[in-house]
């Protein structure tokens, strides 16, 4: 009784969770949008599937995929032989090479695909620490050294503007005097100039430019003496300038003057000696100006080359401290590389990379197979046309033999399908006639090379050797054939459904961080389950979502 109670209140509990379940649903306004599935490994034919018939079993003639020389014959005519029996071979030794080379392509990829996901060794991880710790020295290095150079660049710049305005001081100092002196001789009451001179114009002119050269000496002086108290740059630069436009009408000023001198005419109050005196005085004045216009002109091309000295150092040093930085920043980006996971699309590329590389082993190794001529069915050899070392061409039949089998199945192949098959292809058979779980298997034994047209559609008719013999085959019996043209081992297969096109490229939606996102991935082979092989752009395990 009380077990019973047990069992009723437990179905009671169950009720409330489902109704606790469907009220949540009905209070969130619609279902899941996705359905779940992982991504797993196995393996996944791609089949061909086709109708024909049973017919009395005729001579089968066997032919090389392409030409080449004989190399051996393994079989005589009369040889009862069984499927898969090598018959004959042609020479592959150029290919023996080729797989040489797609193996080692193979080791090596894997080879780096195995060191990809193993991670950086502690060797290289302590060589990229090395890496970092030497940039970030040589990037203090760099750094202090830009400071010195900015330091030095400050420090010689201010020396040259205390020279320049040593300069300015001198400079103004023998202009004052300059136009002092040009002064004293044009008021000279001993010269007496007014009655002296014979050359009006010139004294005229003298007293003219006598007058604007001490009218612009005045005006200048706000600006030397503005230098000479905020000792600005940009002030000094401007003193400099002015002081030369000082300087060159002072010059002129003294030239007028001396052409003045030279029309004195001496006479009993002015000796030749006393003339010559005032002339010396005058010209002694010119000279000094032209010094310091020269040393202003010097002053200002010491600063200019000054500059550019120091800009050129700093750009030096700044280009070496921004090297510095790069190459830090390159250091520490592959320390962080060497640290790190590997990247999906890392191991997206490399998995790629290494089904390619098998690919192409694959490929060759089949080239290898079709080199050699094997029996699709077990039979009695009828015809064989070549001796050892002759040429057998891919349109010649090398072998013939007849099946020891009673029935073949004719079977005609839409052309979008007859790519997929070739010659030795297995295949399993089933008969209307029988139940679905009797099961006949047999081989591809040819492949007609001529179409045929059936109401407008192009097809090729192909013949299925069946294995064994059995007395409820009829002829006329309808085969149902599922005919395997590739099969991939280990593979990654998902939902042929859950593959969406956007703009031809193949996209899936997986869960990430907990949102749905889009994935690019390659696929393969297709089976008739709705499965699709996943070549890349996907892991084992991975959880893809399918839209409801």
């Amino acid at each position: 009784m009380q077990h019973r109670k047990l069992i009723i209140l437990g179905l009671f509990i169950l009720l409330a969770i489902d109704l606790g379940l469907l009220y949540q649903s009905y209070q969130s306004g619609k279902e899941p949008d996705y359905d779940f599935v992982k991504v797993k490994k196995g393996d996944i034919a791609q089949t061909v599937s086709a109708t024909g018939s049973a017919q009395p079993a005729s001579q089968i003639n066997l032919q090389f995929v392409a030409s080449g020389r004989i190399t051996e014959i393994k079989a005589n005519v009369g040889d009862k032989v069984s499927a898969g029996q090598v018959l004959m071979s042609q020479d592959s030794s150029d290919l023996a090479f080729q797989i040489q080379n797609y193996e080692a392509a193979l080791a090596i990829v894997q080879a780096k695909f195995s060191q990809l996901l193993a991670g950086a060794s502690a060797e290289d991880i302590a060589v990229a620490q090395t890496a970092v710790a030497n940039a970030q020295k040589n990037l203090e290095e760099a750094q202090k050294t830009l400071a010195n150079a900015q330091a030095t660049a400050a420090a010689s710049l201010t020396h040259v503007y205390e020279d320049a305005q040593r300069t300015l001081s001198s400079s103004l100092l023998t202009t004052q005097t300059s136009l002092q002196t040009n002064k004293d001789t044009l008021d000279s009451t001993e010269l007496n100039i007014n009655q002296t001179a014979s050359n009006a114009q010139a004294l005229i002119d003298a007293r003219n430019l006598k007058y604007l050269a001490e009218l612009d000496y005045n005006s200048v002086l706000p600006t030397i003496n503005a230098a000479a108290s905020t000792y600005n740059e940009s002030d000094i630069d401007s003193a400099l300038e002015r002081l030369k436009t000082t300087a060159t009408f002072s010059i002129n000023a003294l030239n007028r003057t001396y052409d003045v001198l030279l029309s004195v005419v001496i006479s009993s109050s002015l000796t030749q000696t006393e003339l010559d005196a005032f002339k010396t005085s005058i010209s002694a004045a010119r000279t000094n100006l032209n010094t310091a216009l020269t040393n202003l002109v010097a002053a200002q091309q010491t600063i200019i080359s000054q500059k550019n000295t120091n800009q050129t150092n700093i750009n030096t040093a700044q280009a070496a401290f921004s090297s510095a930085e790069g190459t830090l920043a390159t250091a520490q980006s592959q320390l962080a590389l060497k640290l790190a996971s590997p990247r999906q699309s890392d191991i997206d590329l490399y998995t790629a990379q290494v089904k390619q590389a098998q690919a192409n082993l694959n490929q060759a190794r089949n080239q290898v197979a079709q080199k050699s001529l094997t029996a699709p069915i077990n039979g009695i050899i009828t015809d064989i046309p070549f001796e050892k070392g002759e040429m057998a061409l891919s349109s010649q039949t090398a072998v013939s033999m007849n099946s020891l089998s009673d029935f073949e199945i004719k079977s005609d192949i839409a052309e979008s399908d007859i790519a997929k098959i070739i010659a030795g292809n297995p295949a399993e058979i089933t008969f209307d006639a029988f139940r679905e779980n009797e099961k006949w298997q047999g081989k591809v034994i040819k492949i007609d090379p001529a179409q045929t047209v059936v109401q407008g559609v192009v097809y090729y008719k192909i013949t299925i050797g069946l294995s064994g013999t059995d007395s409820k085959v009829k002829a006329g019996m309808t085969a149902n054939l599922e005919i395997e043209t590739s099969r991939h081992e280990n593979a990654l297969i998902i939902p042929l459904r859950a593959i969406e096109q956007n703009n031809n490229v193949k996209i899936v939606k997986i869960m990430e961080n907990g949102q749905i996102k889009e994935k690019e991935v390659q696929t393969g082979i297709r089976n008739n389950e709705g499965e699709v092989e996943i070549i890349s752009g996907l892991i084992e395990g991975q959880a893809v979502a399918i839209s409801k």
